[in-house]
């Protein structure tokens, strides 16, 4: 049976980007999502966020639409926590 966790709010702010803080973070992710018993961590990103995601691991598992801008749609990824 499938366990998920769902990441949110998780920023670095820019001047910050290229210097390892979105690895500390996402290592704490998943290390607090497989402590509390998640087999898979899920998140809604920003597009612009695509490639930061995809390269700590996750992988894209569709879209869905924006809560604060009517029209546009957000990537989601999804990251599987059992080999972990």
């Amino acid at each position: 049976q499938e366990h998920l966790a769902e990441l949110e709010k998780i920023f670095v702010d820019p001047p910050m980007i290229g210097h390892g803080i979105g690895s500390i973070l996402f290592d704490w992710a998943r290390e607090t999502a497989i402590a509390a018993g998640a087999t898979r961590l899920n998140v809604t990103a920003d597009p612009q966020a695509t490639g930061v995601y995809e390269s700590v691991g996750f992988r894209r598992a569709g879209e869905e639409p924006s809560a604060s801008i009517p029209g546009r749609f957000l990537p989601t990824f999804s990251i599987d926590l059992t080999g972990m």
